[in-house]
């Protein structure tokens, strides 16, 4: 009973699925759609018999057409209407793909058509086109930004370029002022090879590691042991008065025959040492000012028979015709208790100042 039963419902289903099955169900319940609609929506309380009263009456008061024939034209319609138009947009189909695509390729010269795996390529390779512009520019953007910031520097240095172009000329100016002085540089105590075997002294002279020449109770004093020939020299000393005053030697042909500046806290005296005495002032003395221990500068000029003296670059004296001694060395003197601290020394030729 089971199994026909199955190959009933079977049967059933294989006609609904067919294209009449179905159409005809459709249709019939079109024409006669207040059957289906009462069998829904009897009332709860109607009976079994009523219900099957209503669909007898129902099928003997309506004509056969409705209930047979036109269910069954309209179903074989829709049929033969459905595959008409299948068969039509088959028939359209072939015809536009034996004709139209000639036709709209005629019109469409220049249209490219591609697969869906190829568009798939393309448009990959159109993205990736799309990120290397995006990186690409990102570096453009960045190089530019470099640029305009190289090109302010590079207007800025222009702008400044005079200033800068009229400082390094006179930074050139200034060594070559430097380097002639130091060619015309003879002696300087700053020379790492400087000792006291450069003079001849007499009495307590002392030479410190810093180049520091300390001088006392030196009656005859010291001179260097070059310098014979010297005429027109600079003479540059930075020294401290300890005690008393010291002297200065120029000019001088030896030991007993020079002329001397000696410089106090108050005056400057010009004195002449002759065969081994000192002769009488030879010029008048200048008064100064210098406070003991204190860092003096003394520059003396010799020109000739002329002699500068400056103290801490202010000119104290013009001496015209002081010389009767044509060149000679230089030196120091401090005697008795006389002290003077020596801190630097610096004799330059001065025929080209």
């Amino acid at each position: 009973m089971k199994d026909v039963y199955k190959s009933i419902t079977e049967n059933i289903k294989d006609r609904l699925h067919g294209p009449f099955g179905g159409t005809f169900i459709l249709s019939w319940i079109a024409y006669n759609w207040k059957l289906p609609f009462a069998f829904f929506n009897f009332d709860h309380n109607q009976t079994l018999d009523f219900k099957i009263n209503y669909i007898q009456e129902y099928l003997k008061n309506t004509n056969y057409w409705y209930l047979l024939i036109f269910p069954a034209l309209s179903a074989l319609g829709a049929i033969v209407f459905y595959n008409f138009f299948s068969l039509l947009g088959i028939l359209i189909k072939e015809i536009y793909e034996k004709y139209g695509k000639i036709g709209i390729n005629r019109l469409l010269k220049n249209a490219k058509y591609v697969l869906k795996s190829e568009y798939i390529i393309l448009n990959k390779n159109h993205e990736d086109l799309l990120n290397e512009y995006d990186l690409k520019n990102t570096s453009f953007n960045k190089l530019q930004n470099d640029f305009n910031k190289l090109k302010i520097e590079k207007d800025q240095y222009e702008s400044s370029y005079p200033v800068l172009r009229i400082q390094n000329d006179e930074l050139i100016d200034n060594n070559k002022a430097i380097l002639k002085k130091l060619d015309n540089l003879i002696y300087s105590s700053e020379n790492n090879n400087n000792s006291l075997l450069d003079w001849e002294y007499k009495g307590n002279w002392q030479l410190f590691a810093n180049k520091r020449l300390k001088i006392t109770n030196s009656y005859d004093g010291g001179l260097l042991k070059i310098g014979y020939d010297w005429k027109d020299i600079d003479i540059s000393i930075d020294f401290m008065i300890i005690n008393s005053n010291f002297g200065v030697i120029i000019r001088a042909t030896d030991i007993n025959n020079y002329y001397m500046v000696q410089i106090a806290t108050d005056t400057i005296n010009y004195l002449k040492k002759q065969d081994g005495n000192f002769v009488t002032q030879i010029t008048n003395s200048n008064n100064i000012s210098i406070k003991p221990n204190d860092l003096t500068n003394l520059k003396i000029e010799i020109r000739d028979d002329l002699l500068n003296i400056y103290i801490n670059n202010q000119l104290i004296a013009n001496k015209a015709n002081f010389f009767s001694i044509p060149n000679g060395r230089f030196g120091f003197r401090a005697s008795d208790l006389e002290e003077v601290d020596i801190h630097t020394i610096k004799i330059s030729n001065g025929t080209d100042k």
